[in-house]
């Protein structure tokens, strides 16, 4: 159902698959009011190319439009012919506290009407509810999910987990879940803590969730009010979420922005380009009957919106959705507060963390220093570098001292920070400085025009990637350096005639080329950096076909994406050496989807060198 593409941080673009409906992520469901729509279904996909929407089907259960849309079905009724997802009355319960339906009805009502996505009638628990109701309401929540997947044949389900500000119920609740194989799993319960800026603890919240079901599948966030808190949203892993904010602001005359909200009364131009602002001014929108001033905010709030989602998008795909965030964060205490607790779970994330990105890495403020990517750096620099000689040189740079032979290497050479560092900066060069002390021996600084010496810059990249021992096994002192005419940067590196590495220039890591895998792969002991392909598959392989998640028996724990591999088959026979493009615990998740993308494979090196 769920196929990935790209991905920042926990945050990913891919394809969710329903039926012959396809719908990009992230994406955002505006929720359709089935009574009274300031933006039609029709308007949203035509103005605002909307592939999905959510509508209730409580509201549609309990009213005169029942019999119409079970005559007519959800999509005709609404006017709207891409993905329809139904919510079960779940918020209404928690809003009046008056919902007489059971799960089984909602459920078969929802199927009866057609929607292409239910959602299972879970029990709301609030964040200051006691210990034993959020328990029950966990417990029952589970058991309406188990009974839904039996009752719903046609449609996909939603597993909302539920759990309160209890993090053992939250975990036991997702870990309940995630073995009954749902089509869709969603954070319930939050809607309170994002009215109330409570944004530290939606992390942790969501994070919980995220830890504990399975990565293939698509993780929804209910009421999801506020574009300035979606890239957050997105780093934490959230696939799609949906929102009536655009409505409920235009209702009290505000206007949403990425930063903030403004209310109308406030402004004498408005502060964007969308088309409702260009072609009104404020005073104009101010003198209109109030249903047509609530549709021109609407329409601006949506066009916020969707350019949001359509920023995010992009910033996945240039590797800058962290920028994003922390632009974003700059706009309330809270959401700087919220940024700066992902720190704590800096371990998990570094596991989904890619290699290095194809764009550079800004420095925006303290909570850099806890990105995934330098945490991997440290227990790396540590675990796997030595000195090619007694001393040990650095750099200095705001990410920390970095040995000489890496410097040039992701993130380091591509950070862009102040020359006038902050104080976090500074103790985290001091921490890792003493660090490095207590290691090597004395801290030295290699000047500007210092020049490495090739060979052992290339078996401590090696060691970096493959781990110890491993620029040993690589490259032999009689080597063949290719360098760039342009830059005289190495570009590829040979023994004999045998194509080894390639050297990236965007990151400066080391690319595996088929005889270089065939080092690697007798140095290395079994399982490190291998990805084992099904003997079905291997032929494929050896051919130069990509590798795909659902021919993945097992791969090494330690493989990150972008990760250079060595593709073997049952046997530990190596029929391949690529890219990964997911860990192990995707690989072995995903049921579609590329997991490694081959460079060469044996039998493309054996015919050109016969």
């Amino acid at each position: 159902m769920y196929e990935l593409k790209e991905r920042d941080g926990l945050g990913r673009c891919g394809l969710i698959t329903i039926g012959k409906k396809r719908v990009e992520t992230p994406v955002l469901f505006p929720v359709i009011n089935p009574k009274m729509s300031l933006v039609s279904p029709a308007e949203l996909r035509e103005m605002f190319g909307a592939r999905a929407i959510i509508t209730n089907s409580y509201i549609i259960y309990r009213s005169e439009l029942r019999d119409f849309f079970l005559e007519n079905g959800i999509h005709r009724g609404l006017g709207f012919n891409g993905v329809v997802m139904t919510d079960s009355g779940t918020f209404q319960d928690y809003v009046y506290g008056d919902v007489d339906v059971s799960n089984e009805e909602i459920l078969s009502f929802q199927e009866r009407i057609g929607s292409d996505i239910v959602t299972v009638l879970d029990v709301f628990s609030r964040p200051d509810d006691d210990y034993e109701r959020v328990r029950a309401c966990v417990e029952e929540t589970v058991s309406r999910v188990r009974n839904a997947l039996s009752l719903a044949k046609n449609s996909y389900v939603v597993a909302p987990i539920q759990g309160a500000l209890y993090k053992d119920l939250r975990v036991k609740c997702a870990k309940a879940l995630a073995k009954v194989n749902a089509s869709i799993y969603a954070v319930g319960g939050v809607v309170p803590l994002m009215e109330n800026y409570r944004f530290g603890e939606l992390v942790d919240v969501i994070m919980w969730v995220k830890m504990n079901i399975p990565p293939s599948k698509p993780l929804h966030l209910f009421g999801a009010g506020h574009p300035m808190m979606f890239a957050l949203a997105v780093l934490l892993g959230c696939d799609s979420f949906d929102s009536a904010s655009y409505a409920k602001f235009a209702r009290d005359d505000r206007l949403l922005t990425p930063m903030g909200t403004v209310h109308l009364k406030s402004l004498d131009q408005f502060p964007c380009e969308c088309p409702m602002c260009m072609k009104y001014e404020p005073s104009d929108v101010m003198e209109m009957e109030k249903k047509e001033r609530e549709r021109v905010l609407a329409l601006h709030n949506l066009y916020i919106m969707f350019a949001e989602i359509r920023r995010i998008r992009t910033a996945i795909k240039e590797g800058r959705l962290w920028e994003i965030v922390a632009l974003r964060a700059r706009s309330h205490p809270r959401l700087l507060d919220a940024l700066r607790r992902l720190g704590k779970y800096k371990r998990y994330m570094e596991r989904f963390e890619p290699m290095s990105r194809y764009s550079g890495m800004l420095y925006t403020g303290p909570e850099t220093l806890h990105r995934p990517i330098i945490y991997r750096y440290e227990r790396r620099v540590f675990e796997r570098y030595r000195p090619s000689s007694g001393t040990a040189l650095f750099r200095k740079t705001i990410l920390g001292p970095v040995p000489v032979e890496l410097s040039h290497t992701y993130p380091f050479a591509q950070c862009e920070g102040p020359d006038d560092w902050d104080s976090s900066a500074r103790r985290h060069f001091k921490r890792l400085e003493r660090r490095f002390s207590e290691r090597l021996g004395m801290v030295k600084y290699a000047g500007d025009d210092y020049q490495v010496d090739e060979l052992a810059l290339l078996r401590a990249i090696a060691d970096y990637q493959f781990g110890l021992g491993s620029g040993d096994a690589l490259f032999p002192k009689h080597i063949r350096i290719v360098r760039s005419k342009r830059t005289g940067k190495i570009r590829a590196v040979y023994e004999g005639e045998m194509h080894i590495v390639s050297m990236r220039a965007e990151d400066f890591f080391l690319t595996l080329h088929i005889w270089g895998g065939i080092k690697l792969h007798r140095y290395l002991r079994p399982p490190s950096y291998r990805v084992v392909v099904s003997n079905k598959v291997a032929e494929l392989n050896r051919e130069g076909k990509n590798v795909f998640a659902k021919f993945v028996l097992d791969c090494d724990d330690n493989i990150r994406p972008r990760d250079e591999v060595l593709v073997v088959d049952e046997s530990d026979e190596l029929v391949a050496v690529g890219k990964a493009t997911m860990n192990r615990e995707e690989m072995l998740s995903f049921s579609r989807g590329m997991a490694v993308k081959v460079r060469e494979g044996v039998n493309e090196v054996h015919r050109h060198t016969h």
